[in-house]
């Protein structure tokens, strides 16, 4: 029986470094500079490439005759040794960062991969909308009952609210309250190449406005315009005062705490240019039973809002695709 009529081109393809090596050799398989498959020019263990051309004979990947690829192994390497773009969803705490997914895209096909047990991890190509959808549903959004979070704060307002949730947080900690903060439902360990070290969240819109406004970061308290702030965040609801005390109203809490804790998911896009590489990005804070958008909206103005389904599918939609308008939230 062929491999063509044996292999099951839905499941996810596992490759060892020589089994890509062997594929180098046999189906003249170059990796650009974006791609996160590594081959080298040379590879003189020919016992281990022996060994991978019967392996992949076995596993029908590749025709026991000629160790022609099956066609369905080659369009995955495609996608993944020359991508358009590439989409990654990186998850940030305390303890660093880590891939949550990760896509490669050609010509429309996306190609989830990782490097997981010393193999690189190839799945099924999907389309567009089923990349979105996998995102949202790795990321629970509330129910729809109640009254949804959505403020906008100006950078000192926002680096006020900043200073209150560090409180709480260190308060928590030295009561033994360790926060627990959620995390997505898929970890993916190993590392393949990371394009320009996306995994430090410099470039996220936060990070980018007070890059712009470092004066934020010079308020005093019973300066001017820290009454100012303070008064801000007390007429927004944000902040309540009990006698000499400052304190975050209990429904903004969580959210304060998982700011405070940098815990976040930063989805990104990197189209990969001629001359350069375009990159959008969303940045997502997950607390528990609830999903917020943390993103700026003006030169001075952060906006945060706790998102419906319907709203996470927008954003990642911005974040990922180039026909949505950017008015739209």
């Amino acid at each position: 029986m062929s491999a063509s009529m044996t292999l099951d081109v839905a499941a996810g393809f596992r490759l060892s470094p020589a089994e890509l090596q062997l594929l180098a050799f046999t189906g003249d398989l170059h990796a650009e500079e974006e791609s996160p498959l590594e081959i080298h020019e040379r590879y003189d263990d020919t016992r281990a490439l022996e060994r991978a051309a019967r392996r992949m004979v076995d596993r029908a990947l590749a025709d026991p005759e000629t160790l022609r690829p099956h066609r369905e192994l080659v369009r995955r390497l495609l996608i993944l040794s020359q991508p358009d773009a590439r989409v990654v969803l990186i998850e940030r705490d305390q303890h660093g960062a880590r891939r949550a997914l990760e896509f490669y895209e050609r010509a429309g096909a996306y190609v989830p991969y990782r490097f997981e047990g010393g193999e690189h991890d190839l799945g099924a190509p999907r389309a567009i909308d089923d990349v979105l959808r996998e995102i949202a549903e790795r990321l629970p959004t509330r129910g729809s009952f109640g009254d949804f979070v959505d403020i906008t704060l100006s950078s000192a307002e926002y680096f006020a609210f900043s200073l209150f949730a560090g409180e709480l947080l260190r308060r928590m900690r030295e009561r033994g309250n360790e926060p627990k903060l959620p995390t997505s439902k898929i970890k993916i360990t190993g590392l393949s190449r990371p394009p320009r070290d996306e995994l430090d969240d410099e470039g996220t819109p936060i990070a980018q406005l007070f890059t712009r406004l470092p004066e934020a970061r010079q308020l005093r308290r019973g300066a001017p315009d820290w009454e100012r702030a303070i008064e801000a965040l007390s007429k927004k609801d944000l902040i309540q005062r009990t006698g000499d005390q400052l304190r975050l109203r209990p429904f903004v809490q969580d959210l304060a705490v998982a700011l405070a804790a940098k815990h976040r998911l930063v989805l990104t896009r990197f189209d990969f240019g001629a001359e350069d590489w375009i990159v959008r990005d969303a940045t997502l804070v997950p607390v528990p039973g609830s999903l917020y958008s943390v993103r700026a909206v003006g030169p001075d103005t952060i906006r945060v809002v706790e998102l419906t389904r319907e709203a996470l599918e927008l954003i990642a939609e911005r974040a990922i695709r180039s026909d949505i308008p950017k008015d739209r939230l």
